[in-house]
């Protein structure tokens, strides 16, 4: 955790420019974790032989795609709505669609994108 926590010395969420840095913390942390060794595969670690991260399923269940993974090792949910987000057009529009039909374009976005 020591090293996550030194990403933040020092950093302003203030861009030169005025503007907000939004970057979700799970981004800077997953490379450092990952600069570190860690695979993200959504399955059990021990990171550096200390930190314990669980299968995704356990806290995590809905998927960037929508997919919702719910198993009987679920704990509990983070919804992950983002809502300290201000909200685009596509965001809005993604929003009224199904997770059925979310999760299919999101998994063709993908797969022609590369």
């Amino acid at each position: 955790v020591k090293e996550q926590l030194a990403y933040y010395e020092g950093k302003h969420f203030v861009k030169p420019d005025g503007t907000l840095d939004l970057t979700p913390n799970t981004v800077p942390i997953a490379n450092i974790m990952v600069a570190g060794g860690f695979k993200i595969d959504g399955k059990y670690q021990v990171y550096k032989n200390d930190m314990h991260v669980f299968p995704v399923d356990y806290f995590c269940p809905m998927l960037t795609t929508g997919e919702n993974v719910r198993t009987d090792e679920t704990y509990c949910e983070h919804k992950g709505e983002s809502s300290w987000a201000q909200k685009t057009m596509k965001s809005r529009i993604m929003s009224l669609l199904s997770p059925k039909i979310r999760t299919k374009l999101i998994k063709f976005k993908r797969k022609v994108l590369g």
